[in-house]
Parts: structure tokens; sequence; C-alpha cells
């Protein structure tokens, strides 16, 4: 395992990256933008990583891509990702003047903010936790298999998952 210490260690700083995500979705969702919201994570990052993960493939003459390739490409993904929700966010706030907010309205978004996180914490252990069994017992090969048609089924029910976030 020594092999993948550092790309794991390189795919391990998308982590603050992605709660910089979830934090502007959350500032995006909250203005009723949703399509700018949602349009980073989950369409400009998926696409991204897909077509630099495809010209890395054709580029290596059709071999098997390894784990450092699609670190560095899922790390920088997600700066792009980033970079384009800080842009979705700026034009939202432009122009824009601070409301003046008591003491007790920030208290309270504070709690309810630590409710939040750890609630989504949890979501994603949970969301994950079939992948950390799976890769305890299972050859990394097989891990990719089951993570692919896993992502395949979530894709079947993607359409409820729009229209139930829209409700």
């Amino acid at each position: 395992m020594d092999e993948f210490r550092i790309p794991m260690l390189v795919s391990l700083a998308g982590v603050p990256l992605l709660a910089f995500l979830y934090i502007i979705q959350a500032y995006l969702q909250g203005r009723r933008e949703i399509f700018n919201a949602l349009f980073s994570e989950k369409i400009l990052k998926s696409v991204l990583f897909i077509a630099a993960a495809w010209v890395l493939f054709l580029a290596a003459g059709r071999t098997q891509l390894g784990f450092w390739p699609v670190a560095i490409i899922n790390l920088v993904t997600f700066f792009i990702a980033v970079l384009f929700m800080f842009i979705a966010a700026g034009k939202q706030t432009s122009g824009h003047k601070p409301a003046d907010i008591s003491d007790d309205v920030l208290h309270r978004w504070k709690k309810s903010s630590q409710t939040f996180l750890m609630f989504s914490i949890f979501s994603m252990i949970y969301l994950r936790a079939d992948m950390l069994s799976v890769g305890f017992f299972e050859a990394p090969e097989q891990l990719g298999v089951y993570n692919i048609s896993s992502r395949v089924a979530e894709g079947v029910s993607f359409r409820l998952h729009v229209i139930m976030f829209g409700i």
C-alpha cells in the first residue's frame, strides 16, 4: 500500500474543496439559484473528469490509467468546480449591501449550521458505506466495477432526485 500513500493524500486534498463546494451550493440554493448551485459539482466536474481521463487514456495509447493520474485529474476538476462556484456566488453578491444582522440571528444560524454539518457528514458516510465495505473484502478492480455499476444505478433515479429537490 506504500505506493498508493502519496496519490491517496493528493486525492484527500479534494475533501476541503468538496466542503467549499457544499457551502457555496447552500448559499446559491438559498438565493434560489438551483442550476448555478448544482452545475459545477454535478455536471461540470463530472464532464471534465471524464473528458480528462479519456484524453489521458488515448494519449497513453489506450493503456490502463494508474492511480496517480486519476488522483491528479480529480483534484484539478475539484479546483475548476470550486472556481466556477466562486464565480457564480460572486455574481449573486455583487451589488448587494450586507444586511444588519443581530447577534441572536447569527447565533441561531451557527447552531443550525452545526446540525446540518453533522447530518451531512453522516449522510456522506452512509452513501459510501457500501464502497468502504466492499473495499475491505474485494480486490480494487472489483471495487471499481461495483462503483461504476452503483453510479449507473444512481443515474436511473436522477429524474426523481431532480424533481424531489425542486419540490
